[in-house]
């Protein structure tokens, strides 16, 4: 008896579910870095979540509507869209999928993280330790995500 054509094989399957796993746990990981590490301290990382903690901070209690700021995560999803288009015009389409869902559950979890903890820090009165573990968890987190 013929097999059913199958668009996906099975092993291209497994890869897929294991990369967007990784791509999960490291969102994961970078959103906790981000929403209760480095931001409740002012940290400032580069790129586009360094720009996204400025703003937050610099406008907490600007608008009477965001009294807390405006929102780290929309605002980096807000500041990476023109930059995946960019990527995708240059790299191709290709590039773009994976990319569109560590940006957004990135995002997601970030602000989630920002709302439920209300920016209190892990870390009790200690900056270098909260930069320490920011950074250590951010690295790890961006490892998984790239592997």
């Amino acid at each position: 008896m013929e097999q059913p054509f199958n668009l996906v094989s099975n092993t291209t399957l497994k890869k897929n579910v294991a990369d967007y796993t990784l791509i999960v746990i490291g969102a994961f990981l970078q959103a906790l870095s981000y929403s209760l590490f480095l931001a409740p301290y002012k940290i400032v990382p580069g790129g586009v979540y360094g720009i996204s903690i400025v703003l937050h901070h610099v406008t907490q209690g600007l608008f009477s509507f965001m009294p807390e700021g405006l929102p780290m995560g929309a605002t980096a999803l807000c500041f990476n869209v023109p930059l995946l288009l960019l990527a995708m015009k240059k790299l191709g389409l290709a590039s773009g999928p994976k990319t569109i869902v560590t940006f957004v559950l990135i995002s997601i979890f970030t602000d989630s993280f920002s709302y439920l903890f209300a920016n209190q820090p892990l870390v009790e009165n200690d900056s270098f330790i909260a930069c320490f573990y920011g950074g250590a968890i951010l690295g790890l987190g961006v490892t998984c995500v790239f592997r």
